[in-house]
């Protein structure tokens, strides 16, 4: 049963309405909803997961992926502000925490900050980038690339029909990605927590280690064994970082 809060930018995986706070979790690039989906379960019953299901994949497939940042930011921050009750904590991987920090900057309902930001995969602005861009490469080399750091499953390199409809938004979610780094560096007034992949060739866990300087209400860094997708590998670990890390900012429903 589709829970009534679902929005076509908001998906509740794993419905905990009376939860103390909710984790709104952003994907990277390319991915959608379905990333979180064995999360929500799992996390404490205190924790309520929201996915973030962003244009051009999964149910909204034929919606055009943005490709400027002030145009999907200001729809997202308006779906973030009308239909996500706090207290609220924000998770990004790679793209999706590109994502989290512009939205964290922006603040959320009638102006509340999330209570924690927690970034996964993903430098600090500013920095150059150690890996060459992919997103106007010609399809194949775009394949390869995405093959190289683990980003396409065999079953999708595999079909033509599904690359065809999936490489369009990819490209989008990557150029936006690639150029996020000539934004402003700006600090964030919130608690922050970076995740890292000891062996992650995008975003190496020296340069995750420099959000500190942008940190101005707490900084921790986790840096733990894998590559960019770190994060399926190292599951129990990264949702028990959560869980301990949410659990002091879930305490009642004040606003």
């Amino acid at each position: 049963m589709v829970d009534p809060r679902t929005t076509r930018w908001l998906h509740y995986p794993f419905p905990r309405p009376d939860a103390q706070l909710r984790l709104v979790c952003l994907p990277h690039a390319g991915g959608g909803t379905a990333v979180f989906r064995n999360w929500a379960a799992e996390l404490p019953p205190e924790l309520e997961l929201v996915a973030v299901r962003l244009p051009g994949r999964e149910s909204r497939l034929a919606e055009p992926a943005h490709q400027d940042w002030a145009a999907l930011l200001a729809e997202l921050h308006a779906e973030l502000v009308g239909h996500v009750e706090p207290p609220y904590a924000l998770f990004g991987h790679s793209f999706g925490a590109m994502l989290s920090y512009e939205l964290a900057l922006l603040g959320g309902p009638d102006g509340v900050a999330p209570r924690r930001l927690v970034l996964a995969g993903c430098a600090a602005p500013g920095l150059p980038r150690p890996t060459p861009p992919l997103a106007g490469l010609p399809a194949e080399e775009l394949v390869s690339g995405l093959r190289r750091y683990g980003a396409l499953p065999d079953e999708v390199v595999n079909s033509q029909s599904l690359l065809g409809l999936l490489l369009p938004m990819v490209r989008a979610d990557l150029a936006l990605a690639e150029s996020w780094s000539a934004r402003p560096a700006r600090p964030v007034a919130v608690p922050l927590t970076v995740l890292s992949g000891l062996a992650d060739p995008i975003a190496p866990a020296a340069q995750c280690q420099q959000w500190q300087q942008l940190a101005l209400a707490g900084f921790e860094h986790h840096p733990m064994p894998g590559n960019h997708f770190f994060l399926h590998e190292q599951r129990a670990a990264v949702l028990a970082l959560l869980a301990a890390g949410l659990a002091e900012h879930g305490a009642g429903r004040g606003r």
